[in-house]
């Protein structure tokens, strides 16, 4: 069995998050990360792992212009190839899934 994709945001991205668009934006994070390990894990039939500790404020607006646009993109496929890991932001989590993706 392959290999999840995955994603460390804190480390892949920025420990510092932006708001919606600029710099560390939920707008670069979709489009220079999240959107392309997507496609991978999707095009490999694997699951993508989301690694959301060490990277701080998850505001709405990073969280809707990052996640949200992965879910108007791809529609519910994207709430069964996602796998988030966290010890700290379970919340975060809840907010995507419960209030973005409204799965």
């Amino acid at each position: 069995m392959e290999k999840n994709v995955s994603i460390n945001i804190a480390t892949d991205f920025s420990k510092n998050l932006g708001v919606r668009v600029g710099p560390s934006s939920g707008e670069t994070f979709f489009e220079e990360i999240l959107n392309k390990k997507y496609i991978e894990a999707k095009d490999t039939n694997r699951q993508l792992e989301i690694n959301l500790d060490g990277a701080s404020p998850y505001g709405s607006s990073f969280l809707d212009q990052s996640f949200g646009k992965l879910f108007r993109e791809y529609g519910k496929d994207v709430v069964d190839r996602i796998i988030f890991k966290t010890q700290y932001f379970n919340w975060i989590v809840d907010i995507i899934k419960q209030e973005i993706w409204k799965s």
